[in-house]
């Protein structure tokens, strides 16, 4: 039992110090992983909206002007850096 005390501790205290170090936050409504250098939006910031609705407005320049939708390894990227 003590044992899995420790460990599950140690697992704890392990992400909350590796994590701190990844990501940095920004007052762009955003986050920049700082091992591949990409700046995330803020997850929540366009959940009123659905996907062809983002794709819309990334498109047309309006409010998400400069931003991109991420391609399955940029997500898989985000993932290995921050667990």
């Amino acid at each position: 039992m003590r044992l899995k005390l420790f460990a599950l501790i140690t697992t704890l205290t392990l992400s909350f110090i590796t994590t701190a170090g990844i990501i940095t936050d920004t007052s762009n409504n955003s986050f920049i992983d700082q091992t591949s250098g990409f700046e995330w939006m803020d997850f929540g910031v366009n959940n009123t909206y659905t996907y062809h609705e983002v794709s819309s407005l990334l498109d047309m320049g309006d409010e998400f002007e400069g931003w991109r939708i991420a391609n399955e390894d940029d997500v898989a990227e985000l993932m290995t850096n921050v667990f």
